[in-house]
């Protein structure tokens, strides 16, 4: 799941409209730059939520494949000290390209997380908002906690714990933000998950022209839970030799409409084919097989000469054989 998280952090970035000089995944470079500029690890983490249970520290509930804690790691890679502010936004996805928002959004019943987090400041205490003051490569661990109340929804829950770089600028009303980092929490209740799927208009192409070759459906996230939708398109010759397959996978959201489709580009210019398309999501999987009659236009073109050219030459053979008929009668 972590190419997810790169991709939402990166599109929150954007959508912010917000520059952080240097934002780094982790096992990427991070040589010292001039300015200020954080890198924080791990990019996203996923967690058990339990109704009524908090979750802090180094509690078993907090380790992932990519942590040991309820934490994150901050570090400064720039060459000046600067402040930065630790909170926390619920992001939910908007369309079926996964672009994000950091509010509720319309359906805020998965974006509850965001009220649960607190961050632990200097002195011990959690609150909702932190500030730190962190020196030229120095690394600082960050910890937050999580109160699931007793009547957490079932599904997933969505939020971003963000490192906001302060600018204490004279010339300025007030601390601005420099830029930000931030790092995915999502979290799944142990309760009723629903991964439910609506799936339809699964097709694929019957005839082409050549060049390419489409293969698709339209799936609905009817659940509680995000879940990847995972589609295979392949292509055999009438022998049985496969010469095209291409598997692809999407993670849908709760609430959001995706048309998952796979194009083959480089399809034979004229051939028959044998083709597959199968598509899971969810609670739902569908497979459609056809053959497929790929012929350029050039040979269509050949062929209805060709065809014009035969259903002429018959009709004079049978004209002809009507005259003499006709003849011997007389």
């Amino acid at each position: 799941m972590k190419k997810y998280f790169v991709g939402l952090i990166v599109t929150a970035l954007a959508l912010l409209g917000v520059t952080a000089p240097a934002v780094y995944a982790e096992g990427e470079e991070s040589g010292t730059v001039e300015g200020s500029s954080l890198r924080m690890t791990p990019i996203g983490v996923r967690l058990r939520l339990t109704a009524g249970e908090t979750l802090q520290g180094d509690m078993k509930a907090c380790q992932t494949s990519v942590t040991d804690s309820c934490s994150v790691e901050v570090t400064n890679v720039g060459n000046q000290k600067f402040s930065y502010k630790v909170n926390f936004t619920p992001y939910s996805v908007v369309d079926n390209a996964n672009n994000v928002q950091f509010t509720d959004g319309e359906n805020s019943t998965h974006t509850q997380i965001a009220r649960w987090l607190q961050v632990r400041d200097n002195d011990g205490v959690y609150k909702d908002s932190a500030t730190f003051t962190i020196g030229p490569g120095e690394t600082q661990k960050i910890y937050y906690r999580i109160q699931v109340p007793e009547n957490i929804p079932g599904g997933s829950q969505y939020a971003v714990l963000w490192a906001q770089i302060l600018n204490d600028n004279a010339n300025a009303s007030g601390i601005q933000t420099a830029g930000q980092v931030g790092s995915t929490i999502i979290g799944r209740s142990t309760g009723e998950a629903n991964e439910s799927a609506e799936l339809s208009n699964v097709k694929m192409s019957w005839f082409a022209l050549g060049g390419e070759i489409k293969a698709g459906a339209k799936v609905k996230n009817s659940g509680n839970t995000d879940f990847d939708v995972k589609y295979t398109y392949t292509a055999n010759t009438l022998l049985g030799r496969e010469v095209f397959k291409k598997s692809e996978q999407t993670l849908a959201f709760p609430g959001i409409e995706y048309e998952p489709s796979i194009t083959w580009d480089e399809a034979p210019m004229l051939g028959i084919l044998h083709t597959e398309f199968t598509i899971s999501a969810g609670d739902k999987s569908e497979t459609i097989r056809h053959i497929v009659i790929i012929m350029p236009l050039f040979a269509i073109i050949l062929l209805v000469l060709l065809l014009t050219v035969i259903i002429t030459w018959i009709i004079i053979i049978i004209r002809k054989r009507k005259e003499r008929k006709a003849r011997k009668l007389v």
